[in-house]
């Protein structure tokens, strides 16, 4: 999760419960009904959604918020997918290891949540890492084949 109180702690036990519940990979999504994002301009939020549906269409990805850090994984369930050999990382990063879970059939759950703008520091968001999302996507649909 975000250490800039981003994702709500209060949440946590919500992505717990679902792991309890049999799912390996638990996601806070700002993407599905009930979840939403607090504090982005126009410009961030459609480029945040064009991401997302390029890399769904792109990758056959079912998870809706690929780039949301706020998540759970059962125990072993990393270990599974052999981090040794991801390229990359940032936004990036996530976007692969929804891929990889995905590929491996674990099973993913998200969950609604309310993301809210950073009020100090800055952001990551960046020309080189949108360019990056990209450059994974594309190595990740030629990993698919």
């Amino acid at each position: 999760m975000d250490a800039d109180f981003s994702h709500q702690p209060a949440v946590i036990p919500q992505l717990l419960q679902a792991i309890a519940e049999g799912f390996d990979v638990v996601v806070g999504s700002r993407r599905i009904p009930g979840g939403s994002i607090i504090g982005w301009g126009v410009v961030r939020k459609t480029a945040s959604q064009s991401a997302m549906v390029l890399t769904r269409l792109i990758l056959g990805i079912k998870t809706r918020d690929v780039t949301t850090g706020f998540r759970a994984y059962r125990a072993g369930v990393l270990q599974q997918l052999d981090l040794e050999t991801v390229k990359s990382n940032g936004y990036s990063f996530l976007q692969e290891l929804i891929f990889r879970c995905e590929r491996a059939g674990l099973k993913v759950q998200e969950v609604p949540i309310k993301f809210n703008d950073r009020e100090r520091g800055k952001s990551k968001f960046s020309i080189r890492e949108i360019l990056k999302f990209f450059i994974t996507l594309l190595r990740l649909r030629m990993d698919r084949r």
